[in-house]
């Protein structure tokens, strides 16, 4: 099993076995950044699948083919508990409105820039 379904799993069981019967069930958020690079949208299935609500982000940039993020997306958007927001990781207002509107029990950080070699060249943009 993979790591990301085993560290996912992990944490259904922590939750269900450490609430209590008053307790209310809810669906826990999680904050993903880069959700439409080939591994946010992986794990943005996964964490779907796993009953969590998901709060994709993403910058859309042009660094490789467009078309192929909006196709992941189009695909995540479709599901009930999933939410886009473009947004750009280097955008400090527009991340404070989303942590204003939203309650995230966790982020997970897979925004980064597809090339080496272009990072390596510009070591100043994040």
């Amino acid at each position: 099993m993979p790591f990301t379904r085993r560290l996912i799993n992990a944490n259904i069981y922590h939750n269900m076995y450490t609430k209590t019967k008053s307790q209310s069930v809810y669906k826990e958020t999680i904050l993903l950044t880069g959700c439409a690079g080939f591994i946010g949208a992986r794990t943005s299935e996964l964490l779907l699948e796993q009953g969590y609500t998901v709060v994709g982000i993403d910058n859309i940039n042009d660094y490789y083919d467009v078309k192929l993020k909006e196709q992941r997306l189009e695909k995540l958007k479709a599901k009930e508990n999933f939410t886009f927001r473009k947004i750009d990781i280097e955008d400090a207002p527009a991340l404070n409105t989303l942590f204003a509107d939203n309650k995230f029990s966790a982020i997970i950080n897979l925004a980064a820039r597809a090339g080496v070699r272009y990072s390596m060249e510009n070591p100043h943009i994040i």
